[in-house]
C-alpha cells in the first residue's frame, strides 16, 4: 500500500463498508489508483447472495456505460489510421441509417463527431413496439432493422442529448470499416493491448466462477432478487463489457499517457497522446451549471475546483463508475452489484486523494540537475513584446528548456526539432506551437518569435 494512501487508508475502508450498509447493497469493490499503479483497493459483501459467495478481488461485474470509453477509442484508432474521418456523415458507413427520421434536416447531419459527443439529437433507446413494459435491447442486426423508428429529437450540436442508439451505432461503424466484428475489433486492438484479461463482453468458462450477479433494488424488506440475466450482443457497443476493479485501474492507467511523445503500440498506449487527450477534452456542456461536460466516451466532471474525467455505468442490477485525472495519476474505481449509485462515495473518495496527494512533500533531488545543452544555453533569458506588454522567460531545469509566461508559476516544456533555433511547446493550452528564437545582424540572440508573436530579448545589466 502507499505511503500517501497510509493516514486515510481507514478513513477508505470505512467510507466504502458505511456506502454498502446504508445502501444495503449485496457486495461492491473499489480501487484507488495513485502513480499509475492500484495503490488501495477493497472488496465487501456478496457477489452472489444466494450461495453466500462472498466479492473477491478478481470478482467480475457488469460496467456497462463505461464500455463506451471502449468504443470511441475504436473509432478514433480507425481515424488515426485513415480509415474514417470524425466528420463523415454515419450513412457513409451504415446506410441504414438513412431510415432514421430527422425533421430537422438531412440525415447527413448525424456525423461520428456528433454521436461520440451525444450532440446529434438522436432519442436515447429504441423501444419495443410491441410491449413497452419491457426493457428493449437490441443486436446490431435488430437496431439496424429498427432504424426506420429512430428519431432525431433536436437539431444536431444545439443540445446534449444522451444516447445509446449513438453508441450502438458506432459499434456498427467499428465492425464495418474495420471488417471485424465490432467485439473481436475491441478485443485485439485496446482490450489485448491494454493488458486488460479479465475485461470481455462474454465470460469464458474459466472466468465463470468470478462472475458476479446482478440484484435489483430493495423493497419493503431485507429480500434481493437477482436481475434478469442480459445478453451482452444485445447492447455491445454501448454497456456489454465485463471487467474487474483491477483492470479498470488498468485502463485509467491507460488514459494517463497524453503527452505527445505517447505513441500508439509503445507497451499499453492504445492512442496517441494528442488522440487520448482529444477523447478526454469536453466538447460540450452538459448541464447550465459547468458541472457536467462530455467529450468523447468520456464525461468531465468538476469537483470542487478539480476537475476529473470518467464514466458511469448502470443497468438493471449493476452500477459502475471510473473517475481518473491524468494530470496527477490518480483514479477511483467503483463496480457494485445492486442498484445504487456510487456517485456520492466516489466524489468523497476522489477528493480525499487528490488532497492526499498535493499534501505530500515533493521528491528530493537525488544529484545535481542535468547540464543543459551548451548550444542552448545563449537562448535563456528574458522576451518583451511592447505592443501587448506580453513576456516570457526562458529557463533551464534539469537539463530541459521550458517557458513561463507572465504571471504563471507553470513552466512548459520546449521540445526540441532538427532546427536548433525551432523548438515546439510540448504542454500546455499552446501545445504544439512553434517557438522560434531569432538572430540579430550579428548572429547574438535577440529576440523570439512565441506561438505567433514576435519578441525582443531584454539585456541583463549587472550591477
Amino acid at each position: 500500500m502507499s505511503t500517501v494512501l497510509d493516514p486515510i487508508a481507514s478513513r477508505l475502508e470505512t467510507l466504502a463498508a458505511r456506502f454498502l450498509v446504508d445502501q444495503r447493497l449485496p457486495g461492491m469493490a473499489m480501487g484507488v489508483v495513485l502513480d499509475g499503479e492500484l495503490a488501495w483497493s477493497c472488496a465487501m459483501g456478496f457477489a452472489d447472495q444466494a450461495s453466500g459467495r462472498r466479492v473477491e478481488a478478481d470478482t467480475m461485474f457488469r460496467i456497462a456505460s463505461i464500455t463506451k470509453s471502449f468504443t470511441a477509442t475504436a473509432i478514433l484508432q480507425l481515424r488515426d489510421k485513415g480509415r474514417l474521418r470524425l466528420d463523415d456523415p454515419l450513412v457513409a458507413h451504415v446506410p441504414e441509417a438513412e431510415a432514421i427520421e430527422d425533421p430537422f434536416g438531412p440525415v447527413e447531419d448525424l456525423t461520428l463527431r456528433r454521436l461520440l459527443s451525444h450532440t446529434s439529437g438522436l432519442q436515447n433507446d429504441v423501444p419495443a413496439n410491441d410491449d413497452l413494459w419491457q426493457l428493449a435491447l437490441w443486436t446490431e442486426e435488430e437496431l439496424l432493422a429498427r432504424l426506420d423508428g429512430v428519431r432525431v429529437l433536436a437539431p444536431p450540436e444545439t443540445e446534449w442529448r444522451y444516447s445509446n442508439v449513438a453508441y450502438g451505432l458506432l459499434g456498427v461503424v467499428v465492425g464495418r470499416v474495420s471488417g471485424q466484428p465490432y467485439d473481436a475489433y475491441v478485443r485485439e486492438h485496446v482490450l489485448t493491448v491494454a493488458g486488460l484479461s479479465s475485461t470481455t463482453f462474454f465470460p469464458d468458462t474459466a472466468q465463470a466462477s468470478r462472475v458476479a450477479t446482478g440484484h435489483g433494488p430493495r423493497r419493503f424488506d431485507d429480500a434481493l432478487s437477482p436481475s434478469r440475466e442480459f445478453d451482452s450482443s444485445t447492447y455491445l457497443a454501448d454497456g456489454g463489457m465485463w471487467s474487474t476493479v483491477a483492470d479498470l485501474s488498468r485502463w485509467a492507467t491507460v488514459q494517463f499517457h497524453t503527452k505527445d511523445e505517447d505513441k500508439r503500440g509503445d507497451g499499453d498506449r492504445v492512442l496517441d497522446g494528442r488522440s487520448l487527450r482529444e477523447m478526454q477534452r469536453s466538447a460540450v456542456l452538459a448541464d447550465t451549471n459547468w458541472n457536467l461536460a462530455y467529450g468523447f466516451g468520456w464525461m468531465s466532471r468538476r469537483l470542487g475546483d478539480a476537475r476529473w474525467v470518467g464514466h458511469t455505468g448502470s443497468l438493471y442490477g449493476w452500477r459502475a463508475e471510473l473517475l481518473f485525472r491524468p494530470e496527477d495519476s490518480l483514479a477511483v474505481v467503483t463496480l457494485v452489484n445492486g442498484s445504487a449509485r456510487p456517485a456520492s462515495l466516489v466524489d468523497e473518495v476522489a477528493s480525499l486523494i487528490l488532497q492526499a496527494h498535493q499534501d505530500r512533500p515533493p521528491d528530493l533531488p537525488q544529484g545535481p540537475p542535468q547540464p543543459l545543452p551548451a548550444a542552448q544555453r545563449e537562448l535563456l533569458g528574458s522576451y518583451e513584446e511592447d505592443e501587448y506588454g506580453f513576456g516570457i522567460r526562458v529557463e533551464a531545469r534539469d537539463g530541459t528548456l521550458v517557458v513561463l509566461e507572465d504571471g504563471s508559476a507553470s513552466a512548459a516544456r520546449l521540445t526540441a526539432t532538427d532546427d536548433p533555433l525551432v523548438f515546439m511547446l510540448g504542454e500546455g493550452e499552446s501545445v504544439g506551437e512553434r517557438v522560434v528564437f531569432l538572430r540579430s545582424a550579428s548572429g547574438a540572440i535577440a529576440g523570439v518569435n512565441y506561438v505567433g508573436f514576435p519578441l525582443h530579448r531584454l539585456a541583463y545589466v549587472a550591477r
